[in-house]
């Protein structure tokens, strides 16, 4: 498995190499065991670039008990969704837009829509994505055996401005 700090140095790269210095539909994917999560969360502790992207951190985490309410529900719900508004403005979405949780054959699927993203918060992005991840993994295990995680990651702009 690839790191996060891999994955951020190769990202950094090829977005150097660009001329107006964004990538536009970036698309990552991640197959993970609990253990593989695990490791990541040990191994690094990355910082926000600003306070705000604390905050979103915060609303993505007290968002995962609904969802969790979800599958207790229905355990092959398509409605397991996290989706935030820009500094609650119902008119514009978040950079990180759409959350999407699914469970089939004892896989959790989480597929995420970014909108637009600055390199410099790339890792604290992922590592929030992990942490998501093992919350999830740790709950779901409760009432589904979970093997492991396919975590796909689209970007619609990775930019350094």
């Amino acid at each position: 498995m690839i790191s996060i700090k891999e994955l951020y140095n190769s990202i950094t790269i090829e977005v150097i190499e660009k001329q107006n210095k964004e990538i536009i539909n970036k698309n990552i994917l991640y197959s993970l065991t609990k253990e593989d999560i695990l490791k990541e969360l040990e191994t690094y502790k990355f910082q926000p670039q600003h306070i705000n992207d604390a905050i979103e951190r915060i609303h993505f985490i007290e968002k995962l008990d609904n969802i969790y309410k979800l599958f207790v529900d229905d355990i092959n719900t398509r409605r397991a969704i996290i989706r935030l508004n820009y500094f609650d403005n119902d008119e514009v979405a978040s950079c990180i837009s759409l959350m999407h949780f699914i469970i089939r054959n004892n896989i959790l699927y989480f597929n995420i829509y970014v909108r637009s993203q600055n390199i410099k918060n790339f890792e604290y992005d992922i590592y929030t994505f992990f942490l998501l991840t093992e919350k999830m993994m740790f709950n779901l295990s409760k009432i589904v055996p979970i093997y492991k995680t396919e975590m796909n990651i689209t970007i619609g702009s990775l930019h350094l401005i």
